[in-house]
């Protein structure tokens, strides 16, 4: 997807991800929420056209300026890192390794993490079977934080250790 998004140009993406659109040309904000990587190139793009000819189309002059501070914005105060990874590379364990200099991961960012390794193990469809899966879970106990107790913690992290509690059988500490 990656790949797509920063080769293909706008019409291109238009063709290859028609699914993703509703006849009138634009986006389907229904379907484009099943691929958030998706939705926010596109966003970020249409935003980014919006900012360049925000009421300016008679003043070139404005235009050029505006799409030169954009330009400026992104090359010098905006930062991307790209990790290409080669067919023997595990991404779960470079991904927990990245996280370990930060700050530390939630539980459910660990067990999300943990299914995508055995998943990819298993040689299951990662990338529709699981990640559709988390996702749904994802919306319904997102990263609002909540409090029990002194605990303030994620949702899902709160979930979680009830979850565990409930089938083990013992109490579970969130930490």
């Amino acid at each position: 997807m990656f790949s797509a998004l920063m080769q293909l140009g706008r019409q291109g993406l238009r063709e290859k991800f028609h699914h993703l659109f509703q006849k009138s040309d634009s986006l389907n904000n229904t379907k484009a929420k099943e691929n958030k990587l998706f939705a926010a190139y596109w966003y970020f793009l249409e935003e980014a056209e919006r900012y360049i000819s925000d009421g300016s189309m008679d003043d070139q002059s404005l235009t050029e300026g505006r799409h030169r501070a954009l330009v400026e914005a992104l090359q010098n105060h905006f930062k991307f890192i790209v990790i290409e990874l080669e067919n023997t590379d595990d991404a779960q364990v470079i991904f927990e390794t990245l996280n370990t200099g930060g700050e530390p991961l939630a539980a459910m960012d660990l067990v999300r993490n943990s299914i995508f390794q055995r998943a990819t193990r298993e040689g299951s469809d990662v990338a529709h079977e699981v990640e559709t899966c988390l996702n749904e879970f994802h919306d319904k106990f997102s990263d609002r934080e909540i409090k029990q107790g002194r605990l303030k913690r994620r949702a899902a992290d709160h979930y979680l250790t009830h979850a565990l509690t409930a089938q083990t059988g013992r109490e579970i500490s969130i930490e």
